[in-house]
């Protein structure tokens, strides 16, 4: 057979012929070399993931926001529609009369119409007076009238 071999010449006789020797040191850093690109991409992953989801979150918060400032402005506009509403409701208010004061003007116009009531009333006693004694005076009138044509008559009559 042949002579022993020390495994350090064996492996450069491997290497020079092409074979790869690795030795368990090599394996274990080449180990340890994936796991680590394995945790790296999988960091990165996770980092990507976490990107994403923190973008998707701020957006959100902005889309909210958004909506919050769209909202209050068609708050603040109707709100102001209700206060102008409320401005002009209370000019109206102050423009329309209290029930006291409808009382003492409707109890005026009752005092006025019972002054006129008996204005009328006493004029219409005075022209109805007045009435009568035109109508007396056109009778006595009418009857010195009727007397003096008759006393003309008979004095004509007699003169004749």
């Amino acid at each position: 057979m042949s002579e022993p071999v020390d495994g350090a010449v064996l492996a450069e006789r491997l290497v020079a012929l092409g074979v790869r020797v690795t030795t368990e040191a090599q394996r274990s850093n080449e180990s340890l070399t994936r796991i680590e690109a394995e945790i790296d991409r999988r960091v990165r992953d996770g980092s990507v993931l976490v990107n994403s989801y923190v973008d998707n979150h701020r957006r959100e918060h902005e889309a909210l926001a958004a909506e919050r400032d769209r909202v209050e402005v068609a708050l603040d506009a109707r709100l102001h529609e209700m206060n102008q509403l409320r401005a002009q409701m209370t000019a109206r208010e102050a423009a329309l009369v209290t029930r006291d004061q409808l009382d003492a003007t409707v109890e005026g116009i009752r005092a006025l119409v019972d002054q006129m009531r008996l204005r009328i009333e006493s004029g219409e006693q005075a022209r109805s007076n007045l009435e009568g004694r035109l109508w007396m005076l056109g009778a006595v009138l009418s009857a010195a009238m009727v007397l003096i044509n008759v006393a003309m008559a008979v004095v004509l009559h007699l003169w004749k």
